[in-house]
């Protein structure tokens, strides 16, 4: 339905005089058939927040439905998830159409509520359902699903289909959740490479003139050495003189344009790992992906929120700990936000100045409590542009911690 881009818009769908019919690309993260139910269930998420789901104020849906979903190692709040009615006729339909997105699917059944969550497949599909406003909430009722995968999106009119109904917008907010493993389930099945960047061609094409001289090798010997952590300590003089010249352009700047893809006329120089500082809303106006791997930046924003608040501790296995994101706003009233994130457990061992993930086992409450009390806050912290790799050849870029959780407890 016209105006209804994302489920978090879903009350737009519900203006006129009839429920509306919605079309959004999304991610399977279930399909479940409860024996006391007439019906099934399909659980999806876009990515985006829509408090007002029955899932999520937990009516008219069965208590036994999965709780909590991970996606690429990161848990997914609740009212990240729509669950979609099906009628029981024609839950075979679905689950076959489900099932050729990967031979894997196989290995599930949508009867058994263990096997019927395929999170960790990845599952991308066009899904069109029916809106009803039922007890101050919004329930769904499926029409159509169609998988979304290698073949189809091959198919030019196909494709086209998938792109109109905002398919590139879906995956642009998908790919803050890939990690490896999941990169791995997809590739063969999914055109992920599609949204990803070779991260070898990319750094090369970083900054406004090209080293001609530079060999491949030596350029990925610094790209190995940047993913181990080994970053530059220190600044060239252009990139150090460029990151001033921002900062003194932005001064110069109403705070208040947030919406303004750069808030200086001219970008500062990141062609080599700099270190540097500036005010918030200029670094937010800067991608990870334009910026050299081990550039760091001291700025100040207002934490609005931690995400997940779940530590995870895998089935016979030793604890570990769940990627944590950062969203970061200007102020407390800002809507314009960024993310810094915490992905692996080197991260983890030197944001808690630890040397092993299992000395927090006595002291999650604590940490926990720690990490809480610094919602609400403005916050100053360095942030540095990391990569997390995936096969292939592909990486994403992204903003990561570089301080520790002493420095942000303290202030």
């Amino acid at each position: 339905m016209a105006g209804c881009t994302s489920l978090s818009t879903l009350d737009l769908a519900l203006e006129g005089a009839s429920p509306g019919l919605v079309t959004l690309p999304v991610m399977v993260l279930a399909m479940v058939k409860q024996p006391n139910w007439g019906f099934g269930f399909l659980l999806v998420t876009d990515f985006t927040d829509f408090e007002n789901s029955t899932y999520n104020r937990k009516i008219a849906v069965p208590s036994s439905l999965p709780d909590t979903f991970t996606v690429g190692g990161r848990v997914l709040r609740r009212s990240q998830i729509f669950s979609i009615s099906l009628k029981a006729a024609l839950l075979d339909g679905y689950w076959q159409a489900l099932s050729r997105f990967s031979p894997r699917m196989r290995a599930y059944n949508y009867m058994d509520e263990r096997l019927g969550v395929i999170a960790q497949e990845g599952v991308v599909a066009m899904v069109s359902f029916r809106v009803k406003s039922y007890r101050g909430t919004i329930e769904g009722f499926m029409s159509h699903l169609h998988v979304a995968t290698r073949a189809v999106l091959g198919s030019r009119s196909l494709a086209a289909e998938f792109s109109g109904q905002g398919l590139d917008t879906f995956m642009r907010r998908y790919m803050d959740y890939i990690d490896a493993d999941l990169y791995d389930r997809l590739v063969a099945v999914f055109p992920i490479e599609k949204y990803m960047r070779r991260p070898m061609k990319r750094e090369r094409q970083i900054g406004t003139e090209q080293d001609n001289g530079s060999k491949d090798g030596n350029q990925n010997g610094r790209e190995e050495e940047n993913q181990n952590g080994n970053f530059a300590d220190h600044a060239t003089a252009n990139n150090a003189a460029g990151i001033e010249q921002g900062e003194a352009q932005v001064k110069e700047k109403s705070t208040d344009r947030e919406n303004s893809p750069h808030l200086s006329g001219v970008r500062p120089v990141f062609a080599h790992p700099s270190h540097g500082s500036m005010p918030f809303l200029h670094w937010r106006a800067l991608s990870p992906a334009d910026i050299a791997l081990g550039t760091s930046i001291q700025t100040s924003g207002f934490l609005q929120s931690l995400d997940p608040h779940v530590f995870v501790k895998p089935f016979r296995r030793t604890l570990k700990l769940a990627p944590l994101r950062f969203t970061l706003t200007a102020n407390s009233t800002s809507r314009a936000c960024a993310y810094v994130e915490i992905l692996s457990d080197a991260e983890w061992c030197a944001f808690l100045g630890i040397s092993e993930i299992e000395e927090t086992i006595e002291n999650v409450s604590k940490l926990t409590s720690r990490l809480e009390s610094m919602k609400g806050r403005i916050l100053s912290l360095v942030v540095e542009r990391r990569s997390v790799s995936l096969s292939h050849g592909y990486s994403r870029p992204y903003w990561g911690l570089a301080s520790s959780l002493d420095d942000l407890a303290e202030q």
